[in-house]
């Protein structure tokens, strides 16, 4: 699915989400993001989740960080710890995952956080999101 500089993909039979945010990356897009893919009714609290920002442009104060982690706090909760892992290119988002992981009040069990250069990206995923070995990531995603 695709909407305004993002797509993701929700795959039940794995508990996962997937996504991958495309060009600028501001407040606005942030939370229609997260509006538009945990609202549908594919998704359920205690999928794990990844997210591609490689090649992302940040407009995003700390704040505005901040804020986009309330709202996914508040609006959904996770049942239990989840597995998310980030995958990114440059230094600033890496940055700016670190500080997000800290708003989001340990949603996660053991964030991880892959470069693209990542030797065996592919499979070093497959190990933390608990997927079978031969699994199809969707084609959105730079290592798919």
């Amino acid at each position: 699915m695709t909407n305004s500089g993002f797509k993701y993909f929700i795959d039940p039979p794995h508990t996962s989400m997937f996504a991958r945010i495309f060009g600028v990356l501001s407040f606005p897009i942030a939370k229609e993001m997260a509006i538009t893919a945990r609202t549908d009714t594919s998704y359920e609290n205690h999928f794990h989740t990844l997210t591609e920002l490689s090649g992302v442009k940040f407009e995003l104060t700390s704040e505005e960080l901040r804020q986009i982690a309330i709202f996914i706090n508040t609006n959904w909760p996770t049942d239990g710890k989840i597995h998310a892992c980030m995958i990114l290119d440059s230094e600033l988002a890496h940055g700016l995952v670190r500080m997000y992981d800290t708003f989001v009040e340990g949603r996660a069990d053991s964030p991880q956080i892959f470069r693209t250069d990542t030797p065996n990206l592919k499979n070093k995923v497959i190990e933390y999101m608990e997927l079978p070995s031969d699994h199809q990531f969707p084609d959105f995603l730079s290592f798919a």
